[in-house]
């Protein structure tokens, strides 16, 4: 999600199937924006083999007294250097293929510099004001899960409470973590990166990208996006969730936009998000982000029997791939699925939650849309969602965690009454069947 490592090909689209590079909306090259003022890539030019400009054979500071490199002469110096020089060799290559120029170049400053181009990218293209919009949005949703869990006659009480008070205690981030705005912390963070070498530079990044597993985990921290990317994520270790100021744009969300168009886009994603806190993986870890097992042997027996329905119903969905026809499989995207259903659930819940605690920006926020007329806005809502997932599936990756499209639409209303009665969808039909999977 958060783009490849510089051995590999241009970074992958993130679970939205947006590349946030490519998805920047300053239409600027963050290297241009390099709040050093320097260039990242220094006196190497592009098209050369870094390795080749400082050969390690040659004297260094870092060598000892017979001019040989400690580290190098090790055995595990010896398998790090011959890897990096394999990834550079790759790399060079790539680079003399101004195809892939950019995307390298920009993945290394982003993965480098991420809070100095998020900084930018937010005082040009976000607000205060979405961001608190967003985050009564959240608190909305939180308060629709609890409502939600309180009426689940399978959940043991003890299993209940405590499912409860990890929705409580979970901490969402909206937009950026605050650090990013304090000057004086933007500079201390990269006062001591030296960006005159690539090959420095370059080690520089690896220390960045795999000194996290070090770290105590840092419930203010962002560990799998940036700020400015398109995407989202709730962190099991944290117990939080994460709503970069990236995803908090069209079409997913706008304080221009109505209610409950930014409930059927940007409150599914921040609802699939908390019930990722419930899946098949999350339930396991508790409201402090460690792992374990909370649940009595009785609520494990019925979830494990409710997620049966979801596998099943996926496994019986078809998509279209390569002009063939091809099952989902229920088992391998459950926790997706789960995700995707308690996430729309949830923010229908909410959005009625704040037509009755704001009944005066119920009425400016809910218009029908011009050529919309004839739609209520319950069904206008059920529409923003379906669009949110307008795709094709013929380049469908089959070991993608999501399901296809028409399984993140279709697989999800198909369990909702409310989606029935609003469209008037005959009982027994392929939109209204009469066995419905439902969690959460």
């Amino acid at each position: 999600m958060n783009g490849t490592s510089l051995g590999q090909s241009p970074p992958d689209q993130n679970s939205l199937g947006q590349n946030p590079i490519d998805q920047n909306p300053l239409g600027q090259n963050p290297l241009d924006q390099n709040p050093l003022g320097q260039n990242p890539l220094g006196q190497n030019p592009l098209g050369q083999n870094p390795l080749d400009q400082n050969p390690l054979g040659q004297s260094s500071p870092n060598q000892n007294s017979l001019g040989q490199n400690p580290l190098e002469q090790s055995s595990i110096g010896k398998r790090f250097f011959k890897n990096l020089q394999k990834r550079e060799d790759i790399q060079s290559e790539k680079i003399e293929n101004t195809e892939y120029e950019y995307a390298i170049c920009s993945n290394s400053i982003e993965t480098i510099m991420s809070k100095a181009i998020s900084k930018y990218y937010i005082q040009k293209s976000f607000t205060e004001k979405t961001r608190n919009e967003a985050k009564e949005m959240v608190e909305n949703i939180k308060e629709a899960m609890i409502n939600r869990i309180q009426k689940i006659e399978w959940l043991d009480d003890e299993t209940r409470e405590y499912t409860i008070q990890k929705v409580s205690k979970m901490k969402e981030i909206i937009g950026y973590s605050d650090d990013i705005m304090d000057p004086k912390k933007l500079y201390q963070l990269y006062e001591n990166i030296e960006i005159n070498n690539y090959f420095d530079f370059l080690i520089t990044k690896s220390v960045s990208e795999f000194g996290l597993a070090l770290k105590y985990i840092d419930r203010n921290e962002w560990t799998k996006l940036y700020p400015h990317s398109v995407g989202a994520y709730y962190d099991f270790y944290a117990n939080t969730i994460n709503i970069p100021a990236g995803i908090l744009q069209n079409p997913f969300y706008s304080i221009d936009e109505q209610d409950y168009i930014n409930y059927g886009l940007g409150g599914i994603v921040i609802g699939h998000e908390l019930t990722h806190a419930f899946d098949n993986t999350g339930r396991f870890y508790d409201a402090e982000g460690n792992y374990n097992n909370w649940w009595t042997d009785n609520d494990d027996k019925e979830f494990n029997e409710y997620s049966q329905c979801f596998i099943d119903e996926y496994n019986a969905i078809t998509y279209e791939s390569n002009n063939k026809k091809v099952n989902i499989d229920g088992e391998k995207t459950l926790g997706e699925n789960l995700a995707d259903n308690g996430g729309m659930f949830r923010a229908y819940e909410a959005w009625q939650l704040s037509l009755l605690k704001n009944p005066e920006r119920a009425a400016k926020r809910n218009k029908k849309l011009p050529g919309f007329e004839n739609y209520t806005i319950d069904q206008l809502f059920y529409i923003a969602y379906g669009q949110s997932h307008c795709s094709s599936s013929q380049k469908y990756n089959p070991y993608d965690s999501h399901a296809p499209g028409i399984g993140r639409v279709n697989g999800v209303v198909v369990n909702s009454k409310h989606f029935a009665e609003t469209f008037n969808c005959p009982t027994t039909s392929a939109m209204n069947p009469e066995n419905k999977c439902i969690i959460w």
